[in-house]
């Protein structure tokens, strides 16, 4: 499966309140993320030889910009003190970045998720009546506990510098409809996430694609006013922009169009954590489900497959080739 990583939560105002209203306190990341699990259709990529390949079952993986950091420790001080250093008297362990609330996730907390689904299976497990077939899974059936495994550890796998797996390979930019500075906001998110002080560090490669969106909502705002400043947008930043249209109100179970919000199924295992902690010890305990109308979901799905077939794969693709002819460069120089 074909899993590039995208950093989705560059929000000017207007959009956190829009979305806050639709009861997504957490923005646009929020909503987008379950549906880039799982793009509808074929996708064809070209490989480093030119060779089209085509996947069934492409994802992305869409967090939080500037989140799951793990800054490294200097060099200088470890190289001092290996075990830990010693301040009048009392030794003091190295911070483990795994711990910093803007890391990944443990391996503890993997394991944690996995043993809590054991746990459970296993009692249902003995409290159903038994059959002669029901002693226990086949040799030659693979658990689903070691894929639950590798996707909490996947995951949570922090943005590190000895290791590009988690580095983005674009950032989502949004305004809403109601903006109004919209060119000049989105040039701003663009500086921010580029030389201000949400950046990433530097060992992160920085020309990652920018993808414009405009939040346009049907219920409130005018449709032509919306067309009018996405064709401005599209002359200004380019053709990576998109206009997402969906319904400004919250939906509800009880509405005739409404979906559950689908889950995600590559959340990290310490957010798996915490919601298994607040069913367990909170009495009461409201169902964590959120809907969504179904005209907004396929907006979104429309959206996604659109950012991902026309702008994010070219742009890969692009770079692969670049590299690729570097590499036969260098060879060929190492030859002579």
């Amino acid at each position: 499966m074909a899993w590039p990583w995208l950093r989705a939560s560059e929000m000017a105002l207007d959009t956190e309140i829009l979305l806050s209203e639709k009861g997504f306190d957490r923005g646009l990341w929020e909503l987008l993320r379950p549906f880039g699990e799982r793009i509808q259709g074929k996708v064809i990529i070209r490989d480093s030889n030119g060779l089209s390949r085509t996947f069934e079952d492409y994802s992305l993986h869409l967090t939080r910009f500037g989140e799951g950091i793990a800054h490294p420790e200097p060099i200088s001080a470890a190289l001092k003190s290996p075990q830990g250093s010693r301040t009048n008297g009392v030794s003091e362990k190295p911070n483990n970045p795994a711990r910093n609330s803007q890391s990944g996730t443990t391996i503890a907390e993997v394991e944690a998720v996995v043993e809590r689904h054991l746990t459970y299976a296993e009692e249902s497990f003995l409290g159903m009546p038994q059959s002669p077939m029901s002693h226990g899974l086949g040799t030659n059936t693979p658990s689903p506990y070691h894929a639950l495994y590798l996707r909490r550890l996947l995951s949570g796998l922090p943005l590190t510098p000895h290791e590009t797996f988690a580095h983005p390979v674009a950032c989502v930019m949004a305004i809403s409809s109601r903006n109004q500075a919209p060119i000049e906001t989105l040039r701003r998110l663009y500086t921010d996430s580029s030389t201000g002080d949400r950046r990433l560090p530097n060992w992160v490669d920085g020309e990652f694609l920018r993808y414009y969106v405009l939040v346009h909502d049907e219920e409130k705002d005018d449709i032509t006013r919306s067309m009018s400043l996405f064709e401005q947008m599209k002359r200004n930043l380019g053709l990576h922009c998109h206009l997402l249209r969906i319904r400004g109100t919250r939906s509800l179970a009880t509405d005739d169009d409404s979906i559950p919000l689908p889950r995600c199924e590559w959340m990290s295992a310490a957010e798996e954590l915490a919601d298994l902690r607040n069913g367990e010890d909170h009495e009461g305990y409201e169902d964590p489900t959120k809907y969504i109308f179904e005209s907004d979901a396929t907006a979104i799905r429309t959206f996604i497959r659109e950012m991902v077939t026309q702008s994010i794969i070219p742009t890969m693709e692009r770079h692969v080739s670049q590299f690729t002819v570097i590499g036969v460069r260098f060879k060929y120089r190492e030859q002579l």
